[in-house]
Order: C-alpha cells, then structure tokens, then sequence
C-alpha cells in the first residue's frame, strides 16, 4: 500500500512525459526514443511495486525483512532521480531556467475539445528556436486532432490513451484491493492448510 502510494509520481511523470511527447513531436529529433523513455519508465515503476508486492508475500519472514525489502524497492524506484543528480545537474539547470529555451519546456497544444475554435486567442505564438525543417511540423492552432497526427504519432497516441485508461481505470484505484484480497485468499489457504495438516496428525 505504501509502494503504491509512494511510486504514483513515478507513474504520472511518465504518462505526462509520453503525452508531452506526442503532442509535441517537433520539439524532439527522435520521437520514439524521447516516448520509449516515459514508457520505460512506466515499465519498470510497475514492475518494482509488483516485485514489492510479491518479495514481501513470497520471501519476508519477518517484520524487520519486510522492512529492508521496502527500503531496497524504493532506492530503485527513486535510481533515476539519483542518476539524474550526479550528470552535471548545474548545466541541465541552466538549460531550463534560460529564457530562451522557455517555449521548448512549455505545453503548447491540446486534444481538448474546448480548443476547437480556430480563432485568434488558440493560435500558437510565433517560434524563435526551431530549425525550419522542425518550424513545419509546428500546428498553427493549439487544438490537435486525431487525422493531422503522423501514422507513428497515431500509434503512440494509441498506445498512450491504453496506458492511460490502464491506470486511471485499473491500476491506481484497484491496485490495492486486488493486493488486499490475494493477501486475504493467501492467509485463508494457508490457514486451512495448517488445520487440515492438525486433523491429520
């Protein structure tokens, strides 16, 4: 419950990641590698919190093991953050704080439908740092539909809204229960194990 808990920043820094992704391909020169690194991380954010769930049902003996196995989850979930303060965090910092590459950092567009006006007021502001050959891929309008995305863009938009539902339907709120119940069916096998093992002896 408290991986869970813990490890859902993980998960939505990587759905916003993907979706920052494919709603901004032109700010990318390499679109699938930029995707595979949000989907990667989702990857292995739900892959630690299963192994969690799994280690502590399979393997913890007691509370103190139960404990340290915790502890070695979370460092491996937060591993990235890590890597990510040992790179040279000054210049990465200075890359962001600089207002030049503001627009770079900024959500531009939407699949709203609350943006479908083509007005004035959901025109894109004019781009000062793209090339020209990334300037083209750049919408006029923030407003992005389904039929202007590319035949990869669809696919990873597709692959993104399944994530999607996955975790907001499933994962985020049944999570826990269905952990819960497969805790309670495990006890209750166990115990009637033991009784009839009594009844035998």
């Amino acid at each position: 419950m408290v991986m869970h808990v813990l490890i859902q920043k993980e998960f939505e820094q990587a759905l916003s990641m993907m979706k920052y992704t494919i709603n901004h391909p032109w700010k990318f020169r390499n679109v699938p590698l930029a995707f595979s690194a949000g989907l990667l991380q989702l990857s292995i954010s739900c892959i630690v919190e299963c192994s969690n769930i799994y280690i502590n049902l399979a393997n913890s003996q007691s509370q103190f093991d139960i404990i340290a196995d915790f502890i070695i989850m979370l460092v491996i979930s937060d591993f990235d953050n890590y890597f990510y303060a040992v790179r040279n965090p000054d210049i990465i910092n200075d890359l962001i704080n600089d207002p030049r590459y503001e627009s770079l950092f900024t959500w531009e567009t939407t699949t709203s439908d609350d943006a479908t006006a083509k007005i004035s007021e959901n025109e894109l502001k004019p781009e000062r740092v793209l090339m020209t050959r990334e300037a083209h891929m750049r919408p006029k309008y923030i407003k992005i539909t389904f039929g202007e995305r590319t035949c990869s863009n669809k696919f990873f938009y597709v692959v993104y809204k399944t994530l999607q539902l996955l975790y907001t339907s499933f994962y985020y709120y049944f999570m826990p229960f269905a952990a819960t119940f497969f805790v309670w069916n495990l006890l209750m096998y166990e115990n009637a194990n033991a009784a009839n093992l009594k009844k035998m002896i």
